[in-house]
């Protein structure tokens, strides 16, 4: 099953020769290229009306994820508490007195 899927996503040719380790013809591009590429990612960075794009376009998805939050936060803590082994979800940090009290200082 595994194979299939791994193998549509060309991450291996096929399962015999990753497991004895064969080097595998991945494609990659040549230093010229890969030069360009992250001079135009750079540009695209330094470049000003990009960048106030960028900056509304994620403050549009915040804002929208806020509100999706919101309007579903009951929703999605009652499908959370239906879950039978939700120990693995619900696991809560915190810190004894105790091993303050053990910490030098």
């Amino acid at each position: 099953m595994w194979g299939s899927y791994v193998e549509a996503q060309n991450v291996y040719a096929n399962e015999e020769a990753e497991q004895q380790e064969k080097p595998q013809p991945y494609h990659y591009p040549n230093l010229t290229r890969y030069i360009q590429d992250v001079n135009l990612l750079c540009a695209l960075i330094a470049n000003g009306p990009v960048k106030s794009f960028c900056y509304r376009r994620l403050q549009y998805l915040s804002s929208k994820f806020q509100l999706h939050v919101l309007l579903n936060e009951m929703r999605e803590l009652t499908a959370q508490k239906a879950v039978p082994h939700r120990d693995f979800y619900n696991i809560r940090k915190f810190v004894r007195p105790s091993t303050l009290v053990a910490i030098p200082l």
